[in-house]
């Protein structure tokens, strides 16, 4: 059986793949459904859903965040420093902001101000189009990411200073 790009095998049937030699090494392995699904939650130390998950965050988080933040977490760009801002934030409030940080702000939200003013009156850009689930990918990316490269719980900075009244005297 000689299958294209867009073929799709039945895992319930037994079939024989040709593999050309040149995308085989000695360490190619081969799985079953089962056998796969075995083998991510092993690797990843955690289940197969979370796993997919916090791989979909990575591919979002590249695509849409990390122009204006680092994926090394530790240090900011034009935007702040991500590494551990889950355990600081709760979700819904992190969701919000990435959708909107301008609506945030407007609305007199103390943290969206703060760091509005901490970063000289930029806003981050609104992430609308993404899905409550999605951005909540992207955080579960970052989280696992801290957690992978050992940033320590206060490591990361992200406010420098919230005392509104003396940042808004600035503007």
């Amino acid at each position: 059986m000689s299958c294209s790009d867009n073929d799709i095998l039945d895992s319930g049937v037994s079939s024989t793949i040709e593999v050309d030699s040149v995308f085989l090494s000695k360490d190619s392995i081969f799985f079953s459904d089962e056998e796969y699904q075995d083998w991510l939650s092993t690797r990843h130390n955690t289940d197969t859903s979370s796993y997919l998950r916090i791989e979909n965050g990575r591919a979002l988080f590249n695509s849409n965040c990390n122009n204006c933040h680092p994926n090394n977490f530790r240090k900011p760009a034009t935007g702040p420093a991500l590494g551990n801002v889950t355990m600081y934030r709760d979700m819904t409030w992190l969701i919000e902001y990435t959708k909107s940080s301008t609506k945030m702000i407007k609305s007199g939200d103390i943290l969206a101000t703060c760091l509005f003013y901490n970063w000289q009156g930029s806003v981050m850009n609104n992430f609308e189009h993404l899905t409550d689930k999605e951005i909540e990918n992207i955080y579960l990316y970052i989280e696992d990411e801290s957690k992978n490269q050992k940033i320590k719980k206060d490591e990361v900075k992200y406010i420098k200073n919230c005392n509104l009244d003396s940042l808004s005297s600035r503007w």
